[in-house]
């Protein structure tokens, strides 16, 4: 593939044309290398399409993944159209994860169908960016900075969702505005801390909090904190002298 062929289609698509990612016999299969838009995009089964390290590839549409997703390091899979529902839906964990995922909306919000890893960071970039984690499971391993509390990281359908810090660097946690919601929050950084940035960087946790390994460090701003909803026993597990909150 090339920057503006993908595999053997006549021409890139655009924000107003779909993108299917079929295998082929001679193996010509999409690499996206400068930055390019796609209204749906569905790779599949025994197909790959690659991001160069870099690179944006913005979605207009719909995200599924059936085959194989290559995102270098460094590239960008942005989440774009105006008023309409997106979805992410397929494989897209492991050595599919997107490496940075951006929700650059006007309107509308993106909800996730399946898992998802990002290996790298994560941003709702604006007060009408709406990620809907949809009670799905989502690693993150680097920043995760979100535009306007729980109006932009949704909590419809929080309930049963999970998000885990995982980055073996330091993490940074930033919410710029208004009051934000995780379901369930699990810290498993085999190295590094996960610094709450900001003065609303506060974190309110609806059920559990999972401290397996790595830090979180509220002392950044002093009115930062950990609130946990859950008055139970069980609402922190695994709490040891590797993994604690420092504040």
């Amino acid at each position: 593939g090339c920057g503006t062929c993908w595999g053997d289609c006549g021409a890139a698509p655009t924000c107003g044309v779909d993108a299917i990612v079929n295998p082929v016999s001679n193996l010509r299969q999409p690499t996206v290398t400068v930055n390019s838009s796609v209204r749906d995009l569905i790779i599949n089964a025994g197909a790959t399409l690659r991001i160069k390290a870099g690179i944006t590839l913005s979605v207009c549409g719909n995200f599924t993944n059936n085959g194989t997703l290559i995102c270098e390091p460094g590239s960008t899979v942005q989440f774009q159209l105006g008023s309409a529902i997106q979805t992410i839906s397929g494989n897209l964990t492991g050595a599919n994860s997107f490496a940075n995922l951006v929700i650059n909306k006007t309107a509308g919000s993106v909800v996730l169908a399946t898992n998802i890893d990002v290996s790298e960071n994560f941003t709702t970039s604006t007060n009408t960016s709406q990620f809907n984690i949809n009670g799905k499971y989502m690693k993150v391993g680097g920043n995760f900075t979100n535009a306007n509390g729980t109006g932009t990281f949704l909590i419809a359908n929080l309930g049963n969702s999970r998000v885990e810090f995982n980055g073996t660097a330091n993490q940074n946690f930033t919410n710029t505005a208004g009051t934000f919601n995780f379901n369930r929050m699990i810290m498993n950084k085999p190295s590094g801390i996960l610094f709450l940035m900001g003065a609303n960087s506060s974190i309110n946790i609806d059920t559990t909090l999972t401290l397996t390994s790595g830090v979180v460090n509220t002392r950044n701003v002093t009115a930062n904190y950990i609130y946990l909803k859950w008055i139970n026993a069980n609402a922190v597990t695994g709490y040891n002298v590797n993994s604690y909150i420092d504040g």
